[in-house]
């Protein structure tokens, strides 16, 4: 276990050496925004069954994470132990509260907007035990506090730091198998719901109307619950039931057809862009950034696939 407290009396050395073991546990040099007086920081850090783990307590205002670009790939699970902190990565962001989980992929860079003194607890992965195959790891998703993987982690981490000095090599294999198996569940959740959990709308008749108006770019909930007689609310209210939100099923519809056209070569004499808006979309970028979190494949592969498929 090493421990670290900015104890220098001089506000600059504290600053320099809290940079300098903050770099040692991410593997690259963060950039940190400290507050303008009366910075203060812990770090405690160890390994248990060859995972590193972290315990970070200080009041910096913003830490920015590079991505790292060499070296092995890890799976970052980050549980917030005290205070409030706004997570962004890749476009997406969470904000965290005591007891909250994330997962961040350590070859994307990542930034830590943070509110008042704060605490979090890093545990480092390697990809290839937590993401089978090399895949992407899916968007950013907040694991809440009161859910079974925060309920899980959450205690666990902080146990495991509190008493690697008595962690056997055997136990510690014990310990990593359980983290393994906790972030792969996280991970699971975070996945897209697929086509066989999408079946089982509770009323055809507004699912007919949604498949019958897809091409309309200002197709929503009022227009659904105006055409099927009902306010907006009794239409939110019958979707509760399901995993989806009227505005999230006419996005995975409208997917759903964008990949069946671009997967048929009979319409390869429309572009990509084409195909998007002729099902709804009205924006070639978003339309891109939102196939490849639903399908984890790009647009572009996907049609490259169809045509080395028929060339074959």
């Amino acid at each position: 276990m090493i421990q670290y407290s900015t104890s220098a009396s001089r506000a600059a050395e504290r600053r320099e050496a809290w940079s300098f073991h903050l770099s040692r546990i991410c593997g690259r040099a963060p950039s940190i925004q400290f507050p303008d007086h009366n910075f203060a920081g812990e770090i405690e850090a160890g390994m248990v069954g060859g995972i590193n783990l972290a315990k970070l307590n200080h009041n910096a205002r913003r830490v920015d994470r590079p991505a790292a670009e060499h070296g092995l790939r890890h799976v970052i699970l980050m549980m917030q132990m005290r205070g409030r902190v706004r997570v962004s990565q890749n476009g997406h962001e969470a904000c965290l509260g005591t007891g909250d989980g994330l997962l961040l992929d350590s070859r994307h860079a990542f930034s830590i907007n943070i509110d008042g003194p704060t605490s979090q607890i890093l545990a480092y992965l390697p990809a290839e035990e937590v993401l089978p195959g090399g895949e992407r790891l899916p968007r950013m998703q907040l694991h809440s506090a009161d859910k079974s993987a925060g309920l899980l982690a959450r205690p666990l981490l902080d146990s495991l730091l509190g008493n690697i000095a008595a962690i056997d090599d055997a136990d510690g294999i014990c310990a990593r198998n359980m983290l393994v198996e906790i972030v792969r569940g996280m991970v699971a959740r975070q996945r897209p719901v697929r086509r066989q959990e999408a079946d089982n709308l509770p009323n055809a008749r507004i699912r007919s109307f949604i498949e019958a108006h897809l091409a309309h770019p200002d197709l929503g909930p009022s227009h659904i619950a105006a055409a099927c007689g009902i306010t907006t609310r009794q239409l939110h209210r019958l979707f509760k039931v399901t995993p989806w939100s009227s505005r999230s099923w006419i996005r995975y519809q409208r997917l759903e057809r964008c990949r069946a056209d671009l997967e048929d070569t009979a319409m390869s004499h429309l572009s990509i862009t084409q195909i998007a808006f002729r099902w709804g979309f009205n924006d070639a970028a978003h339309f891109s950034r939102v196939f490849r979190e639903m399908f984890d494949i790009s647009p572009t592969d996907v049609r490259r696939a169809a045509k080395s498929t028929l060339a074959n």
